[in-house]
Formats: C-alpha cells, sequence, structure tokens
C-alpha cells in the first residue's frame, strides 16, 4: 500500500522520526479503511475457492482432520482413489490416510472393470478422523470383512443371450480371467443339495444370463471364440450345426 502512496508515507516518516509538529494528513478517500477491508475480504473469498479447487471439495478453515483409506481385500491388485486432483493408488491391503481441513470432502474409488463408487461426506471439528475400508467382491462370491464405514466396488455386468434354430444344442461358456469362479453349480443327491463356484458351464439352448464383465471362452458346435463381455453390453450367439455367431451391441 505505501509504495501505491509516496506522498502518505513521506508524511508519517516525518510524524514518527522527528520532532516537527504533527502535520494533519490529508483526507484521502481512495485510501479509507472501508476500501481496504472490502479488499481483505475479496482476498480471502479468493483464497478460500483457490483451496476448494485443489482440494476438490468444500474448503473451511476451521482445523484439519484425518481420512483413512484402505483397500482391505478383493482379487484386484491395486484400486485408485481419486481425491480433489490427487490420484491415490491402493494395494491390497494397504492403507493411506490423508490430512484435510474440516469441511465437506467428496472421492471416486474405481478398479479395473468397475463401477466407479462416490463418496461424499464431512470432516466436522479439529481432529475428527473418517475411516474407509474397500473391499472388492467377486460376483457370486462372498467377502465378510469387518470394518468403519464398508464399501464394496460393484462388478460391471453385460449380458449374453443364446439361441439356435437346432434341438437344444449345448453351449460351454468358461471365465478366462479374474475372478475366475463366477458359476455357482448345484447338484441334488440323496434329498442333498450342494452347490460351488466353478470358471466352467454348460447349458441347452435357448439360455439368457448376465455376466460379469470379462473375458470368456464360448464353444458350441464344434466351434470355440473368445468373446469379452463389456459393461451394459447386449450379446447374441446363434448355434448353427457347424459353430456360432456372434453379435455385441
Amino acid at each position: 500500500m505505501f509504495n501505491k502512496y509516496p506522498f502518505l508515507l513521506s508524511i508519517l516518516f516525518i510524524v514518527g522520526c522527528s520532532s516537527i509538529p504533527e502535520v494533519p494528513v490529508p483526507n484521502l478517500p481512495f485510501i479509507s479503511e472501508d476500501a481496504e477491508a472490502e479488499n481483505n475480504i475479496t482476498d480471502t473469498d479468493d483464497d478460500d475457492n483457490d483451496m476448494s479447487q485443489l482440494m476438490g471439495y468444500e474448503y473451511e478453515s476451521r482445523g484439519d482432520g484425518y481420512l483413512s483409506l484402505k483397500y482391505g481385500d478383493g482379487h484386484l491388485e491395486t484400486i485408485k482413489i481419486k481425491l480433489g486432483r490427487d490420484e491415490i493408488v491402493l494395494s491390497r491391503g494397504q492403507t493411506v490416510i490423508k490430512k484435510l481441513s474440516v469441511g465437506r470432502y467428496s472421492f471416486d474409488v474405481n478398479g479395473e472393470q468397475k463401477d466407479t463408487l462416490q463418496i461424499s461426506d464431512s470432516l466436522t471439528y479439529d481432529g475428527d478422523t473418517d475411516e474407509y475400508i474397500f473391499n472388492v467382491s467377486s460376483p457370486g462370491s462372498a467377502v465378510t470383512v469387518g470394518a468403519v464405514k464398508n464399501r464394496f466396488l460393484n462388478h460391471n455386468f453385460g449380458s449374453l443371450v443364446v439361441g439356435s434354430r437346432l434341438i437344444n444344442p449345448v453351449i460351454e461358456i468358461r471365465k478366462l480371467d479374474q475372478p475366475l469362479n463366477i458359476f455357482n453349480v448345484c447338484q441334488e443327491e440323496n434329498d442333498t443339495k450342494e452347490c460351488a463356484y466353478t470358471d466352467k458351464v454348460s447349458y441347452a439352448s435357448p439360455v439368457e444370463m448376465k455376466l460379469p464383465e470379462g473375458n470368456y471362452l464360448i464353444k458350441a458346435s464344434g466351434k470355440s471364440e473368445e468373446i469379452y463381455i463389456s459393461k451394459d453390453s447386449e450379446n447374441t450367439i446363434e448355434i448353427i450345426s457347424n459353430g456360432f455367431n456372434v453379435s455385441s451391441k
């Protein structure tokens, strides 16, 4: 401010460092206290806005809290967390603790072939700590882990419809990538029903199913072919006398 108004600087220096009688400071309306206060408020707001953009959540300067993020269990080697401008890669069993200003926060959690999990919450007081443990469940399997604010990443699914003009032709479907054992096969013997998960099943056409996103080996009518079932895709297989035809959309 002093560099902007050299005349005022000179007057203040004389008053403080000499015995010359006090010289009244001219009334300069363009440097009023109200104007300076207004400038300070604007600067503070700008700083808060910059901090909000940097952190990715609403910034409130009421102290600091902590966000504990852990990848607990699952078949993926790593998961990714997007917190503001930071991308955190967590390996299985790894925990990362982030120090955040008190206030609201939000972040996204994602993994290969998984839907993005969006989380929003808030740290309410200085020293507040929120803990998250993320588990990646295999489709159809059960994962049980005690945790604070337990969260699961859901697998993407696509549809598969198998039909034919032939009479009840058999199609074999095998999962090639992780997670493998996604098919629940049950057998009854001596009035006892036993079920187990496997990576391969056979069905008589026609059949319609929802399959987790991934790579599959299809065998039918003397032909085999790998196909990829992607998220929300519609896949149709027509079995013919010397193989089958595949269409996807």
